[in-house]
C-alpha cells in the first residue's frame, strides 16, 4: 500500500542488494497470504497493525540478534565453503541455498572444532533463548533434519552426513 512500489517488492529488492540485512515488515496487510508473501519476499519478521510497542521492540531485538550472529566472512566447514552474505554452501561445482539460521548453525559447528554441541548451546547461540535449559522444543532437531535434507539434495550423502547426532549429548560435524 506504499505509493509506487508495494512493500513486498521493496523487500525483495532490499534482500537482493543486502542479503545479510535484517528486515521486519510492519504493515496493515494481515491475511495469511500476505504474511506468507512477506516471508517469501525475504522478511525476517512480519508485524501487523495494530501492534503493541513492547512486542514490536522484542521482534526488532530478535531480528538484530539473528543478523549480528551471521559471520561477515566466508568460512570453511569439512570441505564446504559457506558464504554468509549469499546464504550459500558450496563444494566443488555444487551449491545449496541456505537460510540465515542454517548459516548460524554451520558457523557454530565450524567454531566448535569437532566437539559435541548440546541442544542448550544451540538454543542459546542460534535461536537466542536466554534460558534455553527451560525450553522443551524439538525445533533444533527439526531444523537439523531440514538442513541435512537440503545439503543431501545438493551434495548427496556427503552433505546429508555432515552433521551427526551424538545420542543423548547433542550434535557435531563428522570428522
Amino acid at each position: 500500500m506504499l505509493p509506487g512500489l508495494d512493500g513486498f517488492t521493496v523487500c525483495r529488492r532490499l534482500r537482493d542488494r543486502l542479503p545479510g540485512q535484517g528486515i521486519l515488515l510492519l504493515t496493515a496487510r494481515g491475511s495469511e497470504a500476505d504474511v506468507l508473501e512477506g516471508f517469501r519476499a525475504g522478511a525476517d519478521d512480519y508485524v501487523c497493525k495494530p501492534f503493541s510497542i513492547a512486542q514490536l521492540l522484542a521482534r526488532v531485538e530478535a531480528v538484530l540478534r539473528r543478523v549480528r550472529r551471521v559471520p561477515a566472512q566466508a568460512f570453511a566447514l569439512a570441505g564446504f565453503a559457506i558464504d554468509p552474505a549469499a546464504l550459500r554452501a558450496s563444494r566443488g561445482p555444487a551449491h545449496a541455498d541456505l537460510n540465515r539460521r542454517d548459516v548460524d548453525l554451520l558457523a557454530l559447528f565450524a567454531g566448535a572444532g569437532g566437539r559435541v554441541v548440546d541442544r542448550i548451546e544451540l538454543l542459546t547461540a542460534v535461536w537466542g533463548y536466554p534460558r534455553a535449559e527451560a525450553v522443551e522444543s524439538r525445533c533444533v532437531d527439526m531444523h537439523l533434519v531440514k538442513l541435512r535434507r537440503k545439503l543431501g539434495e545438493a551434495f548427496g550423502e556427503v552433505g546429508e552426513d555432515l552433521i551427526e547426532t551424538v545420542r543423548g549429548e547433542g550434535y557435531r560435524v563428522r570428522p
